[in-house]
């Protein structure tokens, strides 16, 4: 009776596996309608041009949304996206069928802001980066940062550099979003466009600016 007990067991273990799907994320990178590059030119929510000379931010608490509105966290996992290639991201295996949504945050949680960052391995999204991405145990990491220079004479030059580097638990947001599952050879893909020219709205670089703050707060892009 144990053994069939066991037998009974070890089949529902190896079932279970076997219906673990493998999760891709692929972020497409934008600036406006055009693929991202840097120090390509595009413009601002304010309509005067600009070029992009560094794009970086965290991605944290990854949530998939799946099967009738079931959420999946994607547990201890944080990517740090570089805007200027498209990316791939491997978010694990999961026992779904079919993605309907996906939740994740810009930023990185409370919890894990303010550790020290020579703890973990040196090729983890955490550890000390250069260019830097921490701004010290008191503030934690960046959030994003935003860098680039701004033409005040339609984009025939581009004389005034500005920095915004957005730090502070305060400005740690949370994206959802509406997507679809692709399935190919036993992997679900997803796949999101990330817009970058509207983390400046609402702020104007031209002349020049200089933040590195939790006041200063730069838009999410828009997925």
């Amino acid at each position: 009776m144990n053994f069939r007990i066991l037998l009974l067991l070890s089949t529902l273990f190896i079932q279970g596996l076997s219906a673990q799907t493998d999760i891709i994320l692929h972020m497409h990178q934008k600036l406006g309608e055009q693929p991202f590059a840097l120090d390509q030119t595009a413009t601002a929510p304010g309509e005067y041009a600009f070029q992009v000379t560094r794009m970086q931010y965290y991605v944290s608490e990854i949530k998939l949304i799946h099967d009738g509105g079931q959420v999946t966290p994607v547990t201890d996992l944080y990517l740090l996206v570089s805007a200027e290639k498209d990316d791939q991201f491997d978010l694990g295996s999961f026992a779904l069928e079919n993605i309907e949504g996906i939740e994740f945050s810009i930023g990185v949680d409370e919890a894990h802001n303010h550790l020290d960052p020579a703890l973990y391995s040196t090729h983890h999204p955490l550890a000390l980066h250069n260019p830097s991405m921490h701004w010290g145990w008191a503030a934690g990491y960046r959030f994003i940062a935003l860098e680039g220079k701004s033409s005040n004479n339609g984009g025939t030059t581009f004389p005034d550099d500005f920095q915004i580097h957005t730090i502070g638990d305060v400005n740690y947001e949370t994206v959802t979003l509406a997507v679809q599952g692709i399935l190919n050879q036993g992997q679900l893909h997803i796949h999101i466009d990330a817009n970058y020219t509207q983390t400046l709205k609402g702020i104007n670089v031209q002349g020049g600016l200089y933040s590195h703050s939790g006041n200063r707060r730069l838009g999410p892009p828009r997925f």
